[in-house]
């Protein structure tokens, strides 16, 4: 869906920065929803902070994961794009 959002602009900035933009979505959603549903902490805010706090030491492999995923599979889209000779069958 972000993808979508943001297919006008060209470049690895944009890619780069939707990228980031999704990781942090998903820390926030996904640690939400530990906090709300999981009975792991009190449902105050004291406890959604300690949630956040806990799932810090992981967001910035998170970040790094993706980007290094999204650099793979969008750089070997774009070399297959411009290098001909990867876009042909060898026989």
């Amino acid at each position: 869906l972000a993808g979508m959002f943001t297919r006008r602009w060209h470049g690895a900035l944009p890619v780069a920065a939707t990228m980031v933009a999704c990781s942090l979505m998903f820390f926030l959603l996904s640690n939400g929803a530990v906090w709300a549903f999981s009975g792991m902490y009190p449902l105050t805010l004291q406890g959604l902070t300690q949630c956040y706090v806990a799932a810090l030491p992981f967001l910035d492999k998170t970040v790094l994961g993706d980007l290094f995923w999204t650099a793979v599979l969008f750089g070997g889209a774009w070399l297959v794009q411009h290098r001909p000779s990867l876009s042909q069958r060898v026989l």
